[in-house]
């Protein structure tokens, strides 16, 4: 394993000591971070709750859910590296700022969405949103918290209350859809949203941006058209036929965008992702890694909401209960492996989750509409737990590696890989496990992809040499 990932002669994962410095400002500051990234989160977790009564509302398709669900995380994913260098470039903190205002405005209209391909419109908008504030909160955490045991707490918190987001959102979710339809799962951001704004105004002070160069157009359009081509082919292959026009266009589209950005960044002088970071060693593994997680998590969590409803014949809330195994573990583990990350350094709990994830995933395979509750529970706490241990070392490994000005592409970087693992996720397993008669048939064929993900990101993690502490 490279050093990133591991305890190094340069890092010194410390002790945590009570005695670290630890301001009321600072905290104050955290909290603000923290609302930007549980709005992200819990819009997620929510809207899988509310599929089953969006598509009977809205008549939408099973590939219409996949896209109300890839839709969002596509432009998210696509932007990321964008919103990293704006918040580099530009300021952190207005670049946060801006995320919060477009992903809140575009929560209200996710709420008032007559029709589907509104709804759909929206969803992009909150990834845009979401894009801005994801790397600039990371990069305004790295400013905030400058030493190294401190900032892996920070950053164990800073997920820990995502953890919140995707623990509670199921339940929320399920209240909300089953009391006040499906449209209260998106409007609950909006009050969020304005407490944040409130809050980052307040007491968030950073250093603005340093430096204006030009944004080049050509990466984002290129990364967007890219994964949005091989999103469309999954998704329509899977509901039309592999060999559908569609499908077959989305291909096409995506080997040109693919084909584009390798060519853009190439040439460029200011390239999206800078070529020394890329080149910095673990920086693929552990980008690698964070598209792994994501990909077995979020795939695995939207084929459940819709199982535990139309093939179990759950409620809203009830799915939510049943799937709090699963969620309502992200947050202790999350808190648990920023500390495991300040005392061991990263490798062990990336280790130990991707192992719990993929136990988890074969637990889930057998899974039919008989299948009791006490053994799915099981399954789904191993799948949380894993995810929820990674995903902090992963993102502090990433932090510590990048050099303090690349802060911010750092932090998209990885963030991005996770959204792209999370956009195929949801789009293969989806296109894996539906079939013409039923929503979910071939279920565990896709559940043995997902396992087989975390054993690959087992594997990528426990390779190379072996640094010294």
């Amino acid at each position: 394993m490279t050093a990133s990932l591991t305890r190094s002669r340069t890092t010194t994962y410390d002790r945590p000591r009570s005695s670290d410095p630890q301001t009321s400002g600072q905290y104050k500051s955290l909290a603000a971070l923290c609302i930007g990234y549980f709005m992200v989160i819990l819009d997620t977790t929510v809207a899988n709750v509310a599929l089953p009564d969006i598509q009977r509302q809205l008549h939408a398709s099973f590939s219409s859910l996949q896209w109300v669900v890839d839709g969002y995380a596509l432009v998210f994913a696509s932007l990321l590296l964008t919103g990293g260098a704006i918040a580099d470039r530009f300021g952190e903190r207005r670049t946060y700022l801006i995320g919060f205002v477009l992903f809140t405005a575009a929560s209200a209209l996710c709420g008032a969405a007559p029709a589907i391909w509104l709804l759909l419109l929206a969803r992009a908008v909150q990834g845009i949103g979401a894009a801005l504030l994801v790397p600039a909160s990371l990069s305004l955490l790295r400013a905030l918290f400058p030493g190294t045991a401190q900032r892996a707490k920070a950053i164990g918190i800073w997920i820990g209350t995502a953890g919140i987001a995707a623990g509670g959102g199921p339940v929320i979710g399920g209240f909300l859809v089953g009391w006040l339809g499906w449209r209260s799962a998106f409007i609950v951001n909006v009050p969020f949203g304005l407490l944040g704004l409130a809050l980052t105004l307040r007491y968030v002070r950073v250093a603005a941006g340093r430096a204006r160069e030009r944004l080049a157009a050509g990466s984002p359009l290129a990364s967007w058209l890219a994964l949005g081509g091989v999103t469309v082919a999954i998704i329509e292959g899977g509901a039309r036929g592999w060999l559908a026009p569609i499908a077959l266009a989305g291909a096409g589209v995506g080997l040109l965008g693919l084909a584009l950005l390798l060519a853009t960044e190439r040439a460029s002088t200011e390239p999206m992702l800078p070529r020394d970071l890329i080149r910095l060693p673990g920086f693929g593994r552990g980008t690698t890694i964070g598209f792994l997680l994501n990909f077995g998590f979020f795939g695995q969590f939207f084929l459940f909401s819709i199982y535990l409803q139309q093939v179990r014949g759950l409620s809203p809330l009830a799915t939510g209960i049943w799937l709090l195994p699963e969620s309502g573990v992200v947050l202790f583990a999350n808190v648990a492996s920023g500390r495991l990350t300040a005392r061991f350094g990263p490798r062990p709990p990336i280790l130990f989750g991707l192992s719990l994830a993929a136990a988890g995933l074969f637990s889930l395979i057998p899974a039919t509409s008989a299948t009791s509750y006490l053994p799915l529970a099981g399954a789904l706490f191993l799948v949380g737990l894993g995810m929820a241990l990674g995903v902090p070392a992963v993102t502090a490994a990433i932090l510590e590696l990048a050099p303090v000005r690349q802060s911010g592409i750092s932090a998209a970087a990885l963030n991005a890989s996770r959204q792209m693992g999370g956009v195929v996720g949801v789009a293969l397993l989806g296109a894996l496990a539906s079939g013409a008669q039923a929503p979910v048939p071939h279920l565990h064929r896709s559940l043995l992809v997902a396992a087989c993900a975390m054993l690959i990101g087992v594997g990528i993690a426990a390779t190379g040499r072996q640094a010294r502490p």
